[in-house]
């Protein structure tokens, strides 16, 4: 048996579809490819075909071997073995593969520059910043300054950052995790976002200091339980992915913080009528599929101020919220409060649903049925913008073939404006 080459010396980050590299074997006798336990999660091969065909006549194969980037500072190596079931009759070299290291990423300004270039690298940004500027004057790139009052190890390091108009097929670039002082992170629009299938990754969770994250039109379709360690979080938009469910890892308790919350527009197709044609597997498509224990899980939100779940897949019936544990209105939620004191004897007793929240949309989605009592009285209801952002929903069936819609709209809000005078518009 012989091989092409005996060693090979990789770099440590290539693009997409480039990370590869062929080595020929020459042998008559079977063989299989050995990798090292320790080298599998970074090194791998295709799919090969040898055949002895001719007797004691050597024959060739040639194998493709794949390989991840290296993104830690120490270089890797690995010894790949051929095995045969006679080791004393066959002398071979073994393939030796080394990889570079990646490079020192120092935690100051210039360690978050070149985090910044190589992010921008791996994403395939379609602008790309003008290296010979200043980080400073980096489009879309904030810096602490002195005057934030912000400790003196921030000064000059990334305080906000958006990559915009990329196309990765990898996921977010464990890079980002040297951003140690980012509060403002955003990736927006993904090519073909539709397409893909990510989780968000363990490298962002690192950024402890985060206050506010925007994953839009990414592809996501789940969250790691580590996500939980952005607990500073206070806004968080994961529109225009790709999810099936509210990713479990998102609660109150894991985020004492958040009051804005968007997962606007998770899913694939367009399709609004879901009784026809898909070239989605139901499975696949991505939407908030089950519409009561989703929902009555987000209300119960009570500290949130913005709620945003439109044009999704959700069905089904909003819940009623009167569950044992749900809060109600009380008589101390009325001293003091004037825009209440009309509506107290309609309110006193009833479920105290997202009190705090200024902006709820939950429309174009499928559900159907009666608006709860809730809504409809809600002391926030007509900020909501309501016949657009809660009333209106789809305009075709749903997967059941059950047509949404709900059959008790105000045909006016006179109601609403007996109960809360001080909100009437002044024509």
């Amino acid at each position: 048996m012989t091989l092409s080459k005996s060693s090979i010396e990789l770099e440590n980050y290539a693009e997409h579809g480039k990370r590869y590299f062929d080595v020929e074997v020459t042998s008559n006798v079977y063989f299989e490819v050995e990798i090292p336990k320790e080298a599998k999660p970074w090194l791998s091969y295709d799919k090969y075909n040898f055949v002895l065909d001719a007797g004691a006549r050597p024959r060739k194969a040639n194998i493709r071997f794949n390989w991840e980037g290296n993104t830690e500072m120490n270089f890797r190596e690995a010894k790949v073995n051929f095995k045969v079931l006679d080791e004393d009759l066959v002398k071979h070299d073994a393939l030796l593969i080394t990889q570079d290291r990646s490079p020192e990423i120092t935690p100051d300004r210039a360690g978050d520059s070149l985090a910044l270039v190589i992010i921008e690298r791996k994403l395939n940004v379609l602008l790309k910043w003008d290296k010979s500027e200043s980080l400073m004057n980096w489009a879309s790139v904030r810096l602490w300054e002195e005057q934030d009052g912000c400790p003196p190890e921030k000064i000059g390091r990334v305080r906000a950052v958006e990559f915009a108009q990329f196309h990765t097929l990898e996921g977010i670039p464990d890079e980002i995790r040297h951003l140690t002082y980012v509060e403002t992170l955003s990736f927006f629009s993904n090519g073909n976002k539709f397409l893909q299938s990510f989780d968000i990754g363990t490298a962002i969770t690192e950024l402890t200091d985060l206050k506010n994250l925007r994953v839009f039109s990414f592809g996501l379709t789940t969250l790691p339980d580590e996500f939980k360690k952005l607990n500073k979080l206070v806004t968080l938009d994961l529109s225009g992915n790709n999810f099936q469910e509210v990713p479990p890892v998102l609660t109150p308790a894991n985020f004492p913080k958040l009051r804005h919350l968007s997962l606007v527009n998770n899913r694939r197709s367009s399709i609004v009528d879901l009784t026809l044609p898909n070239k989605y597997p139901k499975e696949e498509w991505g939407g908030l599929y089950s519409g009561k224990n989703v929902l009555q899980t987000l209300f119960s939100w009570d500290k949130l101020e913005s709620l945003l779940l439109s044009n999704n897949l959700i069905k089904g019936k909003l819940p009623l919220m009167n569950s044992y544990n749900q809060p109600k209105y009380t008589e101390a939620d009325f001293i003091g409060n004037d825009t209440l004191t009309v509506a107290k004897n309609r309110l006193m007793g009833t479920p105290k649903v997202l009190p705090n929240c200024k902006d709820l949309r939950i429309g174009l989605n499928y559900l159907q049925g009666e608006i709860p009592e809730w809504i409809l009285i809600h002391p926030r209801l007509m900020k909501w913008s309501p016949d657009v952002s809660i009333f209106n929903q789809n305009k075709g069936m749903d997967d059941n073939g059950v047509m949404p819609g709900f059959t008790n709209v105000p045909s006016s809000y006179d109601y609403y404006y007996e109960l809360y005078p001080l909100s009437k518009p002044k024509y």
